[in-house]
């Protein structure tokens, strides 16, 4: 039986924006099996080779069967920077109000994120789902 899958990740890549492939390659053995996945991940991460393009605080794409959901952030120059804390701030606060209602209700919320704060989002979303 296929199953919904969220899985929230502030860096996760694809194959066309580089770097951090671990949810991608996750996503796409998921879709694989049958599972409908949405990777819900930042805008920016400096290891990024190109960043997707987005025009709202959420948009979304479907890539290689996998959806993404790319939530703006704000640009950070390198890893070791207050601007990347601050950046690592606002995907979480922007998970609050994250339009769930646009996504398919999830079977399950996986979170992969440096920053730990992302669960206790999707803590509360797991409550509500």
């Amino acid at each position: 039986m296929a199953k919904t899958i969220w899985i929230i990740n502030q860096y996760a890549g694809s194959e066309f924006h580089g770097k951090h492939y671990r949810s991608y390659y996750l996503a796409k053995e998921l879709v694989k099996k049958g599972h409908e996945v949405f990777i819900i991940s930042s805008s920016h991460a400096h290891q990024f080779s190109e960043f997707p393009e987005v025009r709202n605080l959420v948009t979304f794409k479907k890539l290689s069967g996998i959806n993404y959901c790319w939530v703006r952030t704000r640009l950070y120059p390198e890893s070791r920077s207050i601007k990347r804390a601050l950046s690592m701030l606002g995907f979480t606060l922007k998970l609050i109000f994250f339009p769930k209602k646009k996504l398919v209700r999830p079977d399950a919320i996986m979170v992969s994120s440096p920053s730990p704060v992302p669960v206790l989002v999707a803590s509360r979303w797991c409550k509500k789902f």
